[in-house]
């Protein structure tokens, strides 16, 4: 362990045993990278008007298709859950980024989908995104994400969790596919 940050997390956490430090330490860094991989991607959202949860939410629609999903469905799929999926739809609506419509199947459900402007903005964002990714993520290189991925996985209970990690994975495949052609 760094001695800089052991004496730091001594004098912060006096509960902190030696055989305990090391895991406050990979709470603390774990915090730190967070921070340091989203903050400039989310200068990027915001400067394009919407916050990071609605960029998820947008992706969300993106990878879902035409045919729509629920706030139910939006929900589970959200990076950082968020409680008010309505709000965030509610915002996207009025701006034109999404649309809502009753499944043709169940009346009483309401499904959420991506607009033609809702595409635009997520095409206008793909690039500067990606690169901003690459930038941070470089000094790992493939294998050094890949061994992350997994280690993150273990850590949030989802190395035998299809369904979320499915999810995640799926989110990633679309973050990277190239923007859609315009005719």
């Amino acid at each position: 362990m760094n001695p800089d940050l052991k004496r730091e997390l001594d004098l912060k956490f006096n509960f902190c045993t030696d055989e305990r430090a090391v895991e406050v330490e990979a709470f603390l860094m774990l915090q730190r990278a967070a921070w340091a991989t989203s903050d400039e991607p989310s200068r990027l959202i915001r400067a394009h008007g919407i916050t990071p949860h609605q960029f998820n939410v947008l992706k969300i629609l993106q990878v879902c298709g035409g045919e729509g999903v629920s706030c139910s469905g939006i929900s589970d799929r959200m990076i950082t859950r968020d409680s008010d999926v309505t709000r965030l739809l509610d915002k996207l609506v009025r701006d034109g980024y999404a649309k809502r419509q009753r499944s043709s199947e169940d009346r009483r459900i309401v499904l959420a989908s991506l607009t033609e402007k809702g595409q635009e903005l997520i095409d206008k964002m793909h690039g500067p995104l990606i690169a901003l990714h690459h930038e941070c993520f470089e000094v790992l290189g493939k294998s050094g994400c890949e061994q992350l991925i997994a280690l993150l996985n273990k850590l949030c209970g989802m190395e035998n969790d299809e369904s979320d990690a499915g999810s995640l994975h799926n989110l990633a495949q679309s973050a990277v596919k190239a923007p859609s052609p315009r005719e």
